[in-house]
């Protein structure tokens, strides 16, 4: 409470500051309000009243009414929406028609700035590649000023095989700029890998912007014909793990495969490979805990006598030992005898695939091995699959 002035009936109005300065940037965050003190310094009762003469200049409230010797605190706070950068200046005026000292003006203003605001897009990237094959190629990140003034930016990345075309640079408001985002996979294994690209810039909001960078790395792909002139000859020279892509064509050869691989044949009766010794089955397959896929192919042609063995009989497919092979999208036909002969504890899986006019057996499986069918076909072999202990 003000003490009112000594013998004082009629209502003093008194406002404080005077002034009220605000600070803010354009499309930024709304700066902090103020108060004005407003108060009766003498005596009765006072009837006050508060405008702006700015619509960005709000008020917590517009009238009111104080004894003598009472304040009260007015709120004042500014919005900045469609104000351009500089100053803006507006007036609040506080009235009282029965006080002494009314009206008292206050004069406001508003100073926006309009810094740089940093804007990266995309905010992600992928690349593929083929391990020992070509780099991916390269692709691009936008930096853009979309603020005022001038951006300096820098961009770092975190890892070795992720590099850029340019690591600095300034831009004026509204300007952009494309930085090629380029990818080194010498010395990289098979596998997945992730990175990040950090662009700073200090001075402008937004900052920093990160790119997230994803790198899927496959295996190498071994190509028939292009990179060798036989299948057998790729199995050889190929890694555990390797794919083999194989073009359209016939194949004349038996295959022998003793490693974890994929044979992938251009598919729709395009890839044949076809039997090119008598009394040998068209692939075999042997070894402990090795996966094979075969995709796309037709194994055909086995032909002459068969011996004690099934490693030397005119079969379709022989899997030995404890292999798990996968046949899809493929067909197994017109064979000296079996189409798939499986035992030991090998596990093979036909998928969409088929089994037909083969010899004698379509599937022949003994000892501890099994062959699961999923939307296959089996028909017009010369004997339907003999499974011992429930094993197809």
């Amino acid at each position: 409470m003000l003490p009112a002035l000594w013998g004082q009936q009629q209502p003093i109005l008194q406002v404080s500051p005077t002034s009220l300065h605000f600070q803010g940037e354009v499309d930024g965050p709304l700066p902090d309000p103020q108060y004005l003190t407003i108060a009766n310094a003498g005596g009765e009762v006072m009837e006050w009243h508060a405008s702006a003469d700015a619509d960005w200049i709000i008020l917590g409230g517009t009238e009111g009414k104080l004894s003598g010797g009472r304040e009260i605190q007015l709120l004042v706070w500014v919005k900045t929406e469609g104000l351009e950068a500089g100053e803006h200046h507006g007036t609040v005026t506080i009235s009282s028609p029965n006080a002494q000292g009314s009206p008292v003006n206050v004069a406001v203003t508003l100073t926006l700035t309009a810094p740089p605001r940093l804007e990266v897009t995309p905010t992600s990237l992928s690349f593929e590649a083929e391990e020992e094959g070509p780099n991916p190629e390269p692709q691009t990140i936008r930096i853009k000023n979309g603020g005022r003034g001038i951006l300096s930016w820098e961009a770092t990345t975190d890892a070795d095989w992720l590099r850029l075309g340019a690591c600095s640079g300034s831009l004026l408001g509204g300007q952009n700029t494309e930085v090629l985002v380029l990818v080194d996979i010498s010395g990289l294994s098979a596998g997945s890998y992730g990175a990040k690209i950090t662009i700073n810039s200090p001075e402008a909001r937004g900052s920093p912007a990160v790119v997230r960078v994803g790198l899927q790395l496959e295996r190498r792909a071994l190509r028939v014909p292009q990179d060798f002139s036989t299948i057998q000859t790729a199995i050889e020279e190929a890694r555990s793990g390797d794919t083999i892509i194989i073009g359209p064509g016939t194949y004349t050869e038996n295959l022998r495969i003793e490693k974890s691989l994929t044979l992938r044949g251009a598919g729709a009766g395009k890839t044949v490979i076809e039997s090119a010794e008598e009394g040998q089955p068209v692939v075999l397959i042997k070894g402990e805990e090795i996966e094979v896929i075969l995709e796309g192919l037709i194994l055909t042609g086995a032909s002459g006598d068969c011996e004690s063995r099934p490693e030397v009989c005119p079969i379709g497919l022989v899997a030995v030992g404890s292999a798990r092979v996968t046949l899809q999208n493929s067909r197994v036909s017109d064979n000296g005898r079996d189409g798939l002969y499986v035992l030991d504890s090998a596990r093979v899986t036909l998928q969409d695939s088929t089994v037909s006019d083969n010899r004698e057996d379509s599937l022949y499986v003994r000892d501890y091995a099994r062959v699961t069918v999923e939307g296959s076909l089996i028909e017009g072999n010369g004997a339907h699959p003999r499974c011992k202990k429930g094993a197809c």
